[in-house]
């Protein structure tokens, strides 16, 4: 399954949160392949198990498009 671009996104994110509240927050990588498949300015989308694009997957998990 080519789904680490939904790994990298939600550790980057968990570590950070970790950094900055000094607490463990467990996030969902399947969350993230099932709802951030959404087209970004340079066409390039997230296709689940076929490989993703980070920006996609930040701009979702970071609530911006």
């Amino acid at each position: 399954c080519g789904n680490s671009y939904a790994f990298a996104v939600v550790g980057a994110v968990e570590a950070a949160m970790a950094f900055e509240t000094g607490k463990q927050t467990d996030l969902s990588v399947q969350q993230v392949m099932d709802c951030s498949s959404d087209t970004n300015q340079m066409h390039e989308t997230n296709l689940f198990c076929n490989g993703g694009n980070l920006q996609s997957t930040w701009n979702y998990v970071s609530g911006t498009s």
